[in-house]
Parts: C-alpha cells; sequence; structure tokens
C-alpha cells in the first residue's frame, strides 16, 4: 500500500511495447537499473509500468530490441498538477491540506488510554498533561522511556507503563498493581486461607487454631489456620482474628510474546545540528536551522560555562538531530528469544517482587512467526489470606 502511494506521488507512465524481442528489453532494462512492474504479456505485445522519471530512459533498450513504445495512460501526482496548471485556486488548496496535514503530524493531538480499571482515563490524561505530553505540543524530543518513568512516579497503583508515539496519536498503555484485599480490623474474628496451591514450607502463626502442618499440599481456598477454637471446660465456640503468616512452596508461569517481523526506527547519516546559549533562563540560538520533524531523533549535550573554575549562568546546547528510517526486520530465533527474555524480565520484576524465586526454568516455542518465551517458577510466598468469620446476627 504505501509502495502504491510513493510511485503515485512520483508519478508513473503506463506504456506498451510492440514487435521486436520483449525479453531482450526486459534484460536491458533490468541491467539499467529501470524498474517495470505489473507487466502483462498478450499477443505480438506487451504493456507495463515504469517511473515518470524513467521512461526517457527506456528508449535504448527499445531501440537494441527492436521494439517500439506507446505511452498509453500516464498517472500519479506530477500528472494530475500538470492538468490542472491553470486552476491556482485548486492547487493552492491542495498544497494547504498538505500542508496543515504535516504540520499536524508534528504534533500531539489525541491521547489513548488502555488497561486501567480503577485508574480513571481523566487521571492518566492529567498526569500526562503535568509531564508534557498534551494535545498541540510537539512529539519531538520527547523520550518516551523517561516519561514513563515521571508518569509511574505520580501514579503509584501502576506496575508497568509504555507510552507511544504513532504520529500524532499518542498511545499510553498501563499495568495497574493488584490490590492487596482490605485488612480485617482486628477486634473481628476471621479465619486464614489459602491463597493460591502450595506446599507448605513453615508456619508462623501468631493467633489462632492451626489446622495444617508443615510438607501439606493445599488447594486455593482451604483453611489453614482457624479463627474458632472450642472450649471444653464451657462447651462453648469462642472465636478470634487469626492472624499469621503460612509460607508455601508454589508453582507460578509468565509468557511472552515476540513477532518474529518487526517494523524499528533505524538511524540514517543525515544529521541536523543545532546550537543555543542559555543565559539568565533565556534561550538564544546560535544557528538558523529549524528544529526536524518527529523522523528525526534527538541528543543533547550541555555546556557549563566557566571562569576561573566558577559557574557563570551560561550554558551552551548542542542538539544533533539524527534522520531516522523505518525498516522491517526479521528476527533470528535467538534474537527474538533474547528480546523475550528482557521483556519477561521487566514483568517478573513488576509481578514477582512479593514472592521469593526458588527455580526458574525458561522454554521457548516458535510458531506461525511469532517466538513464545514462557518462564516457570518454583516459589516461596505467604499464601495466609484473611477470610471473615460470619456470625449470626451479621448482615
Amino acid at each position: 500500500m504505501l509502495l502504491r502511494f510513493l510511485r503515485w506521488m512520483a508519478g508513473y507512465v503506463l506504456f506498451i511495447g510492440m514487435g521486436g524481442y520483449p525479453e531482450k528489453f526486459m534484460n536491458l532494462a533490468a541491467r539499467a537499473n529501470i524498474t517495470l512492474w505489473q507487466v502483462k504479456n498478450s499477443k505480438g505485445s506487451f504493456q507495463a509500468r515504469v517511473a515518470k522519471s524513467q521512461y526517457r530512459e527506456l528508449r535504448r533498450p527499445a531501440k537494441k530490441a527492436g521494439m517500439r513504445l506507446r505511452v498509453k495512460k500516464r498517472k500519479g501526482f506530477p500528472f494530475f498538477m500538470r492538468r490542472y496548471r491553470h486552476r491556482l485556486g485548486l492547487l493552492a488548496g491542495i498544497a494547504l491540506f498538505f500542508a496543515t496535514i504535516w504540520f499536524l503530524s508534528l504534533h500531539v493531538w489525541v491521547i489513548n488510554v488502555s488497561g486501567n480499571d480503577e485508574i480513571t482515563e481523566e487521571q492518566v490524561i492529567s498526569v500526562m498533561d503535568e509531564i508534557g505530553i498534551r494535545p498541540g505540543v510537539r512529539t519531538s524530543g520527547l523520550d518516551a522511556e523517561l516519561l514513563e518513568q515521571a508518569a509511574m512516579v505520580k501514579l503509584k497503583d501502576v506496575s508497568w507503563m509504555a507510552i507511544n508515539f504513532q504520529g500524532s496519536v499518542v498511545n499510553v498503555e498501563l499495568k495497574e498493581r493488584d490490590a492487596p484485599p482490605e485488612a480485617i480490623p482486628m477486634e473481628e474474628p476471621c479465619n486464614l486461607k489459602s491463597s493460591y496451591p502450595g506446599q507448605i514450607v513453615r508456619l508462623e502463626v501468631i493467633s489462632g487454631v492451626t489446622v495444617v502442618e508443615e510438607g501439606d499440599a493445599v488447594t486455593q481456598g482451604q483453611l489453614l489456620v482457624s479463627g474458632v477454637f472450642e472450649d471444653l471446660l464451657e462447651g462453648k465456640s469462642h472465636y478470634q482474628h487469626a492472624s499469621g503468616k503460612v509460607i508455601a512452596r508454589t508453582r507460578r508461569q509468565l509468557s511472552v510474546e515476540v513477532p518474529l517481523t518487526q517494523t524499528v526506527q533505524v538511524p540514517t547519516e543525515e544529521t541536523v545540528v543545532r546550537k543555543k546559549l542559555e543565559l539568565f533562563g533565556l534561550e538564544l540560538p546560535l544557528t538558523l536551522n529549524p528544529e526536524p520533524g518527529e523522523e528525526y531523533e534527538a541528543e543533547e549535550e550541555k555546556e557549563q560555562v566557566r571562569l576561573f573554575g566558577n559557574k557563570l549562568p551560561m550554558e551552551f546546547t548542542t542538539q544533533v538531530w539524527t534522520l531516522q528510517k523505518e525498516e522491517t526486520v526479521t528476527l533470528t530465533e535467538e534474537e527474538a528469544k533474547k528480546q523475550g527474555e528482557e521483556k519477561l524480565k521487566e514483568l517478573e520484576e513488576a509481578s514477582m517482587e512479593d514472592r521469593k524465586i526458588i527455580e526458574r526454568t525458561l522454554t521457548t516455542e516458535l510458531k506461525d512467526g511469532i517466538c513464545r518465551v514462557t518462564a516457570d517458577y518454583v516459589c516461596e510466598e505467604n499464601i495466609a489470606l484473611e477470610s471473615p468469620i460470619y456470625l449470626a446476627g451479621d448482615s
């Protein structure tokens, strides 16, 4: 789709070739680095398309192959402009339209939020505004990684966040922390039940009646420590707030997927250098180069001005903007595995912080162009979860 658009913008010619030797003509055109596409053969002739700038270059191959060429159609933006060259108002409108689209693409206009549940979209957008992401701001020079860190400092209930720029659209993806269950007041009776299946390693019970032993295998929801105990002398049941820890060995699993074919930004050799002097809070440009568009990535270096070793309120800033180009790359299985392990490590840090990892086993599966990296864990964790005891008369 992109290639078709680029060819239309450059303009192309649909031509018919007659007589001579078509195969020889094709070979000569290929040797001359002339690209033909949509070649169709018919009796005694063929038709093909070629870029507007290369059509005249076909004369030499055609002459050597004894062929005659005839233009059938001319298509694309240059021919469109030529057709309407006397209608200046229309051309000005088209130029203004493309200039507006280009200008808008350099700024943030839409912020999308996904992955939020308890945190409202308004809260996330408000934090984005605080850290400098808001409608109308230029996207160039915004460092996604630094912005993610700044946002997570403000959003305490977020365990993971990614900020992705796609033209004028900013996509904010986040994962909220799992909220701990609301603690039951100490004066209210409760049991301790298992929050996750596992094998008990040790018991650190403060109050309550232990109903399991070390080495027992337990299921999720199973009673571990009871808040009910019997008074054999009075023949009555008494209730208390069971508390403590039950440490169990558990098994957990995390996995991530990495596509083998990815679109990445690759730096080119084309750079733009901008310099400025910051004096008493004022910025004075030292070069006339305008700030490049979003297809450039900037690196900034600051140099403090000193006099006899003392800092002056002056600072030179040099910005080197490097043109980035999109490339489609195909990862090897080893490269995809390495990328998957890095993503898995981030996920592990966010979701396994309250667990002690005893053993970690990695497996990799390649299927349908996607590398799936899975980690199986043996952990030690506190599986005791307070569960209220409802007495007669409780609503």
